[in-house]
C-alpha cells in the first residue's frame, strides 16, 4: 500500500466530520430511534469505506495473516470439510453442516442500523459473562482484523473481577507443554517444542 493510499486513510480518520467524529456522533445517541441509528450508519459507513476499506483495496495482503498474499487462503479452505465431519459435529454439538454463503438480509440490517460501531461491545460481552456462556477470544499476532492488543484489552477489562490462577498441564505428545493463565496479564502456549503463542484464561472467558 503506497503513501497516497495510506494519507488518504488517515485523512479521512482525523478530518472534520471524519471517522473519529462521527463515531463520537453515533456515540451520543441512544441509539433506539431511526434517526440515532441513521447517524449511526452513517458513521459506521464513512469509517468502513475510507479507513478501513481502502487496505483491502490496495495493500494486497491477507486480512487475518497480514503476512500472507490477499490470494492466499488463510487458513487454507480443508476446515469446511473438517466441520462437516460427523464427529466434528457431535464434538461441538450441532447437526447442521456448516457453510460459507452469507445471509445479506442479517448482514444488510445491521448495516442499517451501524451496528459494528456502537461504543457498547464491552457491556455486550459483560452481559455474556453473567449467563452461563463460555467466551472465547482467538487472534493471532499478525491479523489485521483480530489486533492483540485491542483483544488483550478487552478481555482483561471483562474479566478484571474474576478470581484467577496459574494452572500448568503437559500435552498429551511428547514435547508438548500448555500453560493456561487466570488472571495474570498472559502466559505462553507451548507445543512439540515451539512457542504459539500466549493464553489466558479465567472461570469464562478464554483468550487465545
Amino acid at each position: 500500500m503506497n503513501d497516497t493510499v495510506f494519507d488518504y486513510m488517515t485523512f479521512a480518520c482525523y478530518m472534520s466530520n471524519g471517522c473519529l467524529d462521527q463515531l463520537q456522533y453515533c456515540k451520543q445517541t441512544n441509539r433506539t430511534s431511526a434517526a440515532d441509528q441513521a447517524i449511526c450508519s452513517g458513521a459506521q459507513s464513512m469509517c468502513r469505506d475510507n479507513v478501513e476499506a481502502p487496505y483491502y483495496s490496495y495493500s494486497g495482503r491477507g486480512i487475518y495473516d497480514v503476512r500472507h498474499p490477499l490470494d492466499d487462503p488463510t487458513p487454507p479452505d480443508y476446515f469446511r470439510e473438517f466441520l462437516n465431519l460427523a464427529s466434528t459435529q457431535e464434538a461441538i454439538g450441532v447437526n447442521t453442516n456448516y457453510t460459507q454463503f452469507s445471509n445479506y438480509e442479517i448482514f444488510y440490517a445491521f448495516q442499517r442500523t451501524g451496528d459494528f460501531v456502537y461504543p457498547i461491545f464491552l457491556e455486550d460481552l459483560q452481559v455474556l459473562l453473567d449467563s452461563p456462556v463460555r467466551i472465547a477470544l482467538i487472534y493471532g499476532d499478525a491479523g489485521k482484523s483480530a489486533s492483540p492488543v485491542s483483544a488483550l484489552h478487552v478481555s482483561s477489562n471483562a474479566s478484571r473481577r474474576l478470581h484467577l490462577q496459574l494452572v500448568r498441564r503437559r500435552g498429551r505428545q511428547p514435547g508438548s507443554q500448555f500453560l493456561w493463565c487466570r488472571g495474570v496479564p498472559s502466559c505462553r502456549l507451548h507445543a512439540h517444542d515451539r512457542r504459539w503463542g500466549r493464553v489466558r484464561r479465567d472461570t469464562r472467558i478464554r483468550q487465545f
